[in-house]
């Protein structure tokens, strides 16, 4: 089994490393296998970063993502190559994250500091018929302080009530921070 951190932040958005600096980070001093870039509403980090994995040899895999903003949240779309809409219904990120054959994560969820989705929005979808509207995994291992804050909440909902994936990540902004949270 290895290691990946699904939720890295680049300087195309609010992270403080360039892309550069951070495939050389991940290489020379973490142990992950896998790493998720997801830039706030883009896809400009992400597209830079597997550019520049697969012009290098690296040991790690990279992903492309996005952390898009909707009306009820923040969502993590992983393996989309286009960007997805921001600022639109849940409902609505979730179709076009599966219509990109993505995977849609319930980021830092339950908590006031950042926009974590509540327990009344998850339970909407989850009880939603729609095609495509599910979730694939929430977010129960965050580092940082507002992941921390509804971590607890999130685990326990998940095992009782959710019954979702559950996955880790750092949230990373920093290049020390990266490979904090994992799954």
């Amino acid at each position: 089994m290895g290691k990946a951190d699904l939720h890295v932040h680049t300087s195309h958005s609010d992270g403080m490393a360039d892309v550069p600096e951070l495939l050389d980070h991940v290489e020379a001093e973490t142990d992950l296998d896998v790493i998720a870039v997801t830039d706030h509403d883009g896809l400009a980090g992400a597209m830079a970063a597997r550019e520049g994995w697969a012009r290098g040899r690296w040991r790690f895999e990279v992903i492309p993502g996005m952390e898009v903003t909707t009306i009820e949240g923040h969502l993590l779309a992983l393996y989309v190559e286009s960007p997805v809409p921001c600022l639109r219904p849940v409902a609505e990120t979730l179709e076009a994250i599966h219509r990109q054959g993505g995977i849609a994560v319930v980021p830092h969820p339950f908590t006031w500091m950042t926009r974590g989705m509540g327990a009344t929005h998850i339970r909407r979808v989850l009880a939603s018929e729609g095609d495509g509207v599910h979730f694939d995994g929430i977010e129960v291992t965050n580092p940082t302080p507002a992941g921390r804050l509804g971590a607890r909440k999130a685990r326990r909902l998940n095992t009782r009530e959710f019954g979702l994936a559950e996955v880790g990540g750092s949230d990373a902004h920093f290049l020390p921070a990266i490979g904090e949270g994992y799954t």
